[in-house]
């Protein structure tokens, strides 16, 4: 190659585009960055890949959801410890009675204020993995696997997680490909269809449970903080 055709050492000599093979290195760099630290908020490679649904992001006119999830995975929902280290308020306990710092993880997994809402959750959850284990033709196994697994999302278990704490509120799951590539019932198509609706159900489960405990968290504050209400 001639002296002036740009070379990486991961990637070879560049051929095509350079700004946006650029951006594309900074957007990498970026994301690697974020996955180390920031209580694990960007670390996505550890969970499903799959894409999540479309509509609760781009075409609900309601995106309090999506508003959340934007809040929670930069770091800026407005909790008593981030709070405190914004010097807004001089503690960092729960606002709502628990002997424990009020972060987000305590808020969406360990506050007993909302564990009426997480079990909600998690019996419609459960059926609904059942439903569709039942409804494709899943065998046994695959089944238990995947109610098991569904039991768990909304609580820390290390045997589920792969970074041994839920992240339901960040809108992550469990990988669900690993526990379906081995259902010898299912065809390849099959697999892909399951991975596609139980990821969905799962995905809009979490993000909406998260959206229904900080809404409710948002108005008891307003109210402890006396603010004025919109009529």
């Amino acid at each position: 190659m001639n002296g002036f055709t740009f070379h990486h050492a991961a990637d070879g000599w560049i051929e095509g585009n350079i700004p946006h093979y650029i951006d594309l290195r900074m957007a990498q760099m970026s994301c690697r960055s974020l996955a180390i630290g920031h209580s694990h908020r960007m670390a996505t490679w550890a969970h499903d890949k799959t894409p999540p649904p479309d509509y609760l992001y781009l075409k609900a006119t309601a995106a309090h959801s999506a508003a959340v999830q934007l809040y929670a995975r930069s770091g800026q929902l407005a909790t008593a410890d981030i709070l405190k280290e914004r010097k807004k308020i001089d503690h960092d306990n729960c606002r709502l009675g628990c002997h424990a710092t009020e972060s987000p993880r305590h808020l969406f997994i360990e506050c007993q204020h909302y564990d009426k809402w997480r079990k909600e959750a998690e019996r419609e959850v459960v059926e609904k993995t059942k439903l569709k284990a039942e409804t494709i033709g899943i065998d046994k196994q695959t089944k238990c696997t995947l109610v098991t697994t569904a039991k768990s999302l909304f609580i820390d278990d290390p045997m589920i997680w792969p970074l041994h704490s839920s992240f339901y509120y960040l809108g992550q799951i469990p990988t669900i490909s690993k526990m379906v590539q081995n259902a010898s019932s299912l065809t390849e198509i099959q697999q892909r269809r399951t991975i596609a609706n139980i990821s969905a159900d799962w995905h809009i489960a979490s993000i909406r449970l998260a959206g229904r405990i900080f809404g409710d968290f948002q108005r008891r504050m307003a109210a402890l903080n006396q603010c004025p209400t919109h009529t």
